[in-house]
């Protein structure tokens, strides 16, 4: 089975850079994607990791704020087989995803940024044995 995300989004925060120890690059940074409902406006982070050149050039082109589009692969907890899962200092278990990038487009400059972010829609495609349908985010 294989599995593909296509996001749209913000970005939370710069990227951070970090080298493996077989001298890989590994940018991290998270993607925040806002949907509306019923219930109002939500925003869903996405935690987003990408290795080698790809790495490299999203730590030196992206910035907290840009709109971008990205193509990846989710990334499961080993024990739960589902979103990250993680303890809080004051003992709250959180979660949340992780996405491979596989492609990121850049699809805004500083320059054209909006002063708040403007409502985005992310669509996310799950491909498995040659069909494909559109799966909910929330």
């Amino acid at each position: 089975m294989y599995v593909q995300l296509n996001l749209i989004g913000y970005l939370g925060h710069d990227p951070d850079l970090a080298y493996l120890e077989n001298g890989t690059p590994v940018a991290h940074y998270s993607v925040g994607i806002q949907r509306r409902s019923g219930k109002g406006q939500r925003t869903m982070w996405v935690q987003v990791s990408s290795f080698g050149r790809r790495a490299e050039a999203d730590h030196q082109h992206l910035r907290r704020g840009d709109l971008i589009y990205l193509e990846g692969r989710p990334s499961f907890d080993p024990e739960s087989g589902g979103p990250r899962l993680w303890r809080s200092n004051s003992g709250q278990l959180g979660s949340h995803f992780e996405v491979i990038a596989d492609r990121v487009v850049f699809l805004s400059k500083p320059a054209a940024r909006p002063a708040s972010p403007a409502h985005v829609e992310a669509l996310v495609i799950v491909v498995a044995a040659d069909q494909w349908r559109p799966a909910p985010l929330f």
